[in-house]
């Protein structure tokens, strides 16, 4: 459905994990030096975060920073905002 300003309205709400796959990357190609970068979040998403409709979460992960684990505890009190 289209809202005001001819921006995508949704009927609910949407939870996005945007996994930060460059740092993965850079330590493949960087792991025979030792060198582990962390690029963390990207603020340079910050305006494709907000083009997106009302109603949608995004949580940005990037894996190299952050275990499973604790993203998985992060998430947990945005997953029963979804409710």
């Amino acid at each position: 459905m289209w809202g005001q300003g001819g921006r995508c309205r949704l009927l609910g709400k949407a939870l996005v994990i945007d996994v930060s796959h460059g740092s993965v990357i850079m330590r493949e190609k960087l792991g025979d030096y030792e060198v582990v970068p962390c690029i963390g979040r990207m603020s340079t998403r910050a305006r494709l975060y907000r083009a997106l409709p009302k109603g949608v979460l995004v949580v940005p992960w990037d894996p190299v920073c952050e275990n499973v684990g604790l993203a998985v505890a992060r998430l947990m009190p945005r997953v029963r905002w979804l409710s």
